[in-house]
């Protein structure tokens, strides 16, 4: 003979007295719990993606204005040799600022694909 095994009277309903569909409490919690989550990952790294594009402007505003000031500088040159001195400088200083903005922005992009935590602070420029 059988075991008679019933489930709780809720679980076989599909619908309640005033026909809203029954959705059983372990399902809504897992629901609940894994839109929290995504709120959570999605808030992270709309700041990361934030951060990293504040970065990247005042990068770009920074060299803007380096380049300006290079123009400014082989413009006061008078002679060849002053000439190549600069555009050395220049060259070597560039190469140092785009280094420097590449290893920040590494930075930026571990943090936020880490997706643990917010960023808890910005490097210093």
């Amino acid at each position: 003979m059988k075991a008679d095994i019933r489930e709780p009277e809720q679980a076989k309903r599909t619908k309640s007295e005033n026909g809203e569909a029954l959705v059983p409490a372990f399902l809504t919690d897992s629901v609940s719990q894994t839109l929290d989550q995504w709120a959570k990952s999605n808030l992270s790294l709309t700041k990361s993606a934030l951060d990293i594009a504040r970065e990247m402007v005042a990068f770009s505003q920074a060299r803007l204005q380096a380049n300006v000031d290079a123009w400014m500088g082989l413009a006061a040159c008078r002679n060849p040799d002053d000439l190549i001195k600069f555009q050395g400088t220049f060259a070597q200083s560039a190469a140092t600022d785009y280094l420097n903005e590449a290893n920040k922005l590494t930075a930026h992009l571990i943090r936020a694909l880490s997706m643990g935590h917010l960023p808890e602070e910005r490097p210093k420029s």
